[in-house]
Parts: structure tokens; C-alpha cells; sequence
């Protein structure tokens, strides 16, 4: 193991660890892939490029981590579902943004404490919501959909698809929110259940086209995000595997964090 890790204070509450690298000319590097479809805030663009100006506040955050622990991180995209068949082949070490589900952990490891994942190492919470045309009747109490009489669409490989399939809900997937969105307003689907701060970008985005969807409240689920890890990173890095953990935590709650993505809300 290069690194030698040595556990500092608590600050404000949080468990901090200091990395002490040995002096090598360069950085560990590892490679971490994420979804190709934008998830404003968090992730922004489609596709295989990445926006190095503005990638999104989940990029941001491990980038600042990895500049904090001397790691040089690779970040690529990849469709979700083929994100988690080459992390559990090991042939990249983490996938973000991964929401908890137990038939996950045969693709890579979560941040755990006690048998149990740790929110307190989580990169971010978000909401699902649902999305409707104005003036429908669909509508959703908290617990249950009334009125439903088509599918409701979500983004292909997500884990609200598997929530609302276990409600006996008829799902339509689709490769984004916004393909959803055009369903949606075509007449194709009832609803659309979306990660709320996207959709709500998309819809302010192109208010045009999509000026008569709301949003109905309360959210479908509130869930905190992961970053997965590859079994066999965690395997041959154990030690390094929980102190990148523990630096997102940190980060995540630091002013440089903050400052660095008042950007996405300007």
C-alpha cells in the first residue's frame, strides 16, 4: 500500500482523515464512470463528453476529493446499466451516482457501518417526483397513485423503475427525462417520475415546449447517493476504499465545495 493514513480530529462533527502520500512523481490514478445522461445539477450534457468547465456538482465534488488525497481520477460515461457490468467486472474501479439497492451490492461495494449503508457517507440526496400534465387527474397522496390509467415513464435503469414496478405500476422507460417529457406531453404516459432538481431544469430550460407540465407534490421518494466501488479496488485497496469514502463526506460539507457550485445556481 503507498499511502499511510493517519486520523486527525473531529471538525464540526465530522470525522476527518488525513492522507500522507509518499513522494512519487505521480498520483494514484483510478477511473470512475457515471451515467451519459444529464442529471442537472449533478451531472450535465449527454453523451461521452464531458463539460470540464461545468460537469456537474457530483464530478465536482469527487474531483475535489481526489485533488485532496493526491488521486488522479479518469472520469468516463457510460449508459448505467453497462456502468455496472464493467464496475463488477473491475474494469473501472467506481460508478456514481448510485442510489441504495441490495441486488447492487453483486455489482460493487457501498460505504457501510455496522452491516448497514452509511448515509453519512453519501455524495448527495435527491428527490423523485412526479410530473404531469396540467389539468390531469393523476395524482399521487404519499402512499398511492389515483386516476392512473396509462404508464408512468422514467429513465431507463433507475431505481425508481424497480420502487414503482413493485407498486404494480406500469413503467415506460426511456433513455432521459426529457424523452419522457416529449411522451409525456404527446399523451403516450400519465406521469413521469424524475429526479426533481433535472426535471425542474429541463422544464425552465425549454419552458416553450414544456411550459404545461407541473410537478406534483408530495415527492415519490427522497434517497441518498453513492459512490459505488469495484469489489476488487475495494479487495486490493480496503484502507484507500474507506478513505475516499470519508473525503466525500468531508468535502461534500466544506466551503470550497460550496463555493464551487454556486455556479449551478446562478
Amino acid at each position: 500500500m503507498r499511502a499511510k493514513y493517519i486520523a486527525a480530529g473531529i471538525v464540526c462533527g465530522i470525522l476527518c482523515m488525513v492522507v500522507l502520500y509518499d513522494a512519487y512523481p505521480t498520483p494514484l490514478k483510478i477511473k470512475f464512470a457515471y451515467q451519459y445522461s444529464s442529471n442537472y445539477p449533478f451531472q450535465t450534457g449527454e453523451g461521452n463528453e464531458i463539460d470540464w468547465e461545468k460537469p456537474g456538482i457530483a464530478v465536482e465534488l469527487l474531483m475535489l476529493a481526489g485533488e485532496k488525497m493526491n488521486i488522479d481520477i479518469e472520469f468516463i460515461r457510460l449508459p448505467w446499466k453497462r456502468g455496472l457490468h464493467e464496475l463488477k467486472f473491475g474494469r473501472i474501479d467506481g460508478l456514481f451516482n448510485a442510489s441504495f439497492k441490495t441486488e447492487r451490492l453483486e455489482f460493487g461495494v457501498y460505504p457501510m457501518k455496522e452491516g448497514v449503508v452509511d448515509q453519512h457517507r453519501r455524495s448527495y440526496t435527491n428527490s423523485y417526483v412526479l410530473y404531469k400534465v396540467k389539468g390531469t387527474p393523476i395524482q399521487w397522496d404519499g402512499k398511492t397513485f389515483h386516476n392512473l390509467t396509462r404508464s408512468i415513464g422514467a429513465t431507463r435503469g433507475f431505481s425508481i423503475v424497480d420502487d414503482l414496478i413493485k407498486q404494480g405500476i406500469r413503467v415506460e422507460e426511456a433513455n432521459s427525462t426529457s424523452q419522457n417529457f416529449e411522451r409525456l406531453i404527446n399523451g403516450r404516459i400519465d406521469g413521469v417520475a424524475a429526479l426533481e432538481l433535472d426535471a425542474d431544469y429541463i422544464v425552465e430550460t425549454y419552458k416553450d415546449k414544456f411550459s404545461n407540465i407541473e410537478k406534483a407534490q408530495p415527492p415519490l421518494v427522497t434517497k441518498p447517493y453513492y459512490l459505488l466501488l469495484s469489489h476488487q479496488f475495494v479487495k486490493m485497496y480496503p484502507e484507500l476504499a474507506e478513505e475516499i469514502w470519508n473525503t466525500i463526506a468531508v468535502v461534500r460539507e466544506s466551503e470550497e465545495f460550496k463555493q464551487r457550485t454556486q455556479k449551478y445556481f446562478q
